[in-house]
């Protein structure tokens, strides 16, 4: 796996606690008494809005992925605003979140096309950077391919971030985050897993494992056979 940078190992371990940090939506987005501006959306509980927001807390601080913050037992997904996000992100940057997303959360749907071909879904692409929303993952299964052939620029990108997840949850305290996760998640949704925390837990490190493993495989193809 690249480790391009990650050179500075103590910026990035303060980049890491950060995200960590961050992870969970309630320590950085506060739901407020009036649904101002539409930038809040109330979820259908049909479409396993407590296993969405897990999905969020996974890879938030890490990717731009919309909050999603429960109250009084109704789940909001926050829009983010633009504005706020200071990365500048290129066609690749977005192909290699899009594909993280795909293989640590088992969710294909986040496309991003600059053709008509096969259009934008769940990605927000504005004001040069981009965001992700509407998690519907499978958290109970390991991928077993990438949906995207990425060039150079992209997977230098894919993996630094991957890094990054394998790092924050490879801790004891990734452990009781994750746990955390499991548990809310369970709380609200109980059949959004059918297993214990130890196969949650478990079945997020393959995937993580398995990515390492995936983007490997397709860079050592395309050194051999071409871009």
């Amino acid at each position: 796996m690249s480790t391009e940078g990650f050179r500075n190992k103590t910026s990035d371990a303060d980049a890491v606690a950060e995200a960590r940090e961050q992870a969970d939506p309630t320590t950085y987005s506060a739901l407020p008494s009036e649904l101002e501006d539409g930038a809040w959306h109330k979820l259908n509980p049909n479409k396993t809005p407590a296993l969405q927001q897990a999905a969020v807390r996974l890879l938030k601080g890490l990717i731009h992925v919309s909050d999603v913050i429960e109250k009084d037992g109704e789940f909001y997904s926050k829009e983010m605003a633009h504005e706020s996000i200071a990365e500048k992100m290129s066609e690749d940057d977005i192909q290699a979140d899009a594909e993280l997303i795909n293989l640590i959360l088992n969710d294909v749907d986040h496309i991003y096309n600059t053709d008509a071909v096969l259009p934008t879904h769940n990605v927000k692409v504005e004001k040069g950077t981009a965001s992700f929303h509407d998690f519907e993952a499978d958290m109970e299964s390991v991928p077993h391919r990438m949906h995207r052939n990425l060039n150079e620029r992209a997977r230098a990108r894919f993996d630094r971030k991957l890094e990054q997840v394998q790092e924050r949850f490879a801790s004891p305290e990734g452990e009781v985050l994750a746990r955390s996760i499991f548990d809310d998640m369970m709380k609200h949704e109980p059949k959004s897993f059918e297993g214990s925390f130890d196969a949650f837990y478990g079945l997020l490190k393959t995937r993580i494992e398995k990515a390492g493993q995936l983007s490997l495989e397709q860079k050592e193809l395309l050194d051999t056979y071409g871009k």
